[in-house]
């Protein structure tokens, strides 16, 4: 289900402030508004319908005996559970707001959340597909538009990379603006396009001197979009304990990938983190980020993909347990590198004494399982 609340009050406070204050002031001013909306959407629920918000995020609700969840997204709301109790809280919402509502009950059954369309394609298969506007902007930008693409079969070049080149000219300034204006959609994107995520982290890096390296590199990744732009998330039915490689009785199971990309930047030599994150075997959350520290090795670069990895599974692990009635195991992070692994089973820095003690704290944390 997912609803559009529209409160009386909103648009004539919001058309205030932008006649009394300068533009700061206003965007500012924006801010807490939106955020005294959510506010005052959230208390109205939890007063009318019982709901409870998660502490350590409070955009995320839950209903009355985990009879279902909710979240919530400006003047947006998506929610998922037993339909009655989804239909008593449409008709506590009506009472104060006008509300649009969208429901996914029989196959092909769909409904647009955050300019995403989610479609019922059979009766335990939901499909969550990104805009179709957002590629033909970027093609458009790039000027690929009505180009003949060639065949683009990874998001990234094999090989040397033209931003590596010694000779990588910047680009003007109207190509700079271009440029982040593509990135910018892309970053906009990246959740939800797992298999780009690497390069769009990449060009990213990129956004405060563009080069023209970094502009062929763009233009290859929208090719890349073009040619695969049928592609998009699947989630099936899933049965709590049946995790990709964890098979556990009635538990949920959330298994946490984590690798790295250890010196991978020919010119600064910083590593790459890569983490995917299944609950009960469906991808659920995926992430690519560079390392701030200059990893000295292979293993200590993969101690720091795991950490980063650690922070996103406890509060994924944590949404879990707030939401589902079953019991949730503890959050298993798979690690293919065995020094690594030893970094994070031992206590203390042994011979690794340069790295950071802020760091060690994911020891103690797989001591306690």
């Amino acid at each position: 289900m997912k609803l559009n609340l529209l409160p009386t009050a909103f648009p004539s406070a919001l058309s205030e402030i932008s006649r009394t204050m300068s533009l700061s002031l206003m965007l500012r001013s924006w801010q807490k508004l939106i955020a005294m909306h959510v506010f005052m959407k959230s208390s109205y629920l939890r007063d009318s319908c019982s709901t409870e918000q998660m502490p350590q995020m409070p955009s995320v609700l839950k209903f009355p005996q985990q009879q279902g969840g909710a979240l919530l997204h400006v003047d947006d709301m998506l929610a998922a559970g037993v339909k009655s109790v989804l239909e008593d809280c449409c008709s506590q919402l009506r009472k104060k707001y006008k509300i649009s509502v969208q429901w996914v009950n029989e196959v092909n059954d769909e409904l647009t959340f955050l300019k995403k369309r989610h479609l019922l394609i059979s009766d335990g298969e939901l499909c969550i597909q990104v805009h179709g506007k957002h590629l033909d902007r970027l093609l458009e930008l790039t000027c690929l538009d009505k180009a003949k693409l060639r065949s683009r079969q990874a998001p990234m070049p094999t090989g040397t990379l033209p931003t590596e080149s010694e000779n990588d000219p910047l680009l003007s300034d109207a190509e700079a603006s271009v440029y982040r204006s593509c990135v910018g959609i892309l970053l906009y994107l990246q959740a939800d396009m797992t298999a780009a995520q690497y390069a769009i982290r990449h060009l990213a890096s990129s956004m405060s001197k563009p080069t023209k390296g970094s502009w062929s590199l763009l233009r290859h990744l929208v090719a890349y979009l073009q040619q695969h732009h049928g592609h998009c998330h699947c989630l099936t039915r899933a049965e709590p304990g049946r995790g990709l490689l964890v098979q556990l009785d009635n538990e949920n199971v959330i298994e946490a990938f984590s690798d790295s990309d250890w010196a991978g930047c020919r010119k600064t030599r910083k590593s790459v983190s890569g983490s995917a994150f299944t609950i009960n075997g469906q991808l659920v959350y995926s992430a690519s980020r560079s390392q701030r520290l200059i990893a000295l090795s292979s293993a200590e670069a993969e101690y720091h993909a795991a950490i980063s990895c650690a922070i996103d599974g406890i509060l994924i692990r944590s949404m879990v347990e707030y939401l589902f009635p079953n019991p949730t195991a503890p959050l298993r992070i798979l690690v293919d590198n065995q020094a690594a692994r030893s970094m994070m089973q031992r206590q203390g820095t042994g011979k690794i004494r340069h790295i950071h003690a802020r760091l060690l704290w994911i020891q103690q944390r797989v001591q306690l399982g």
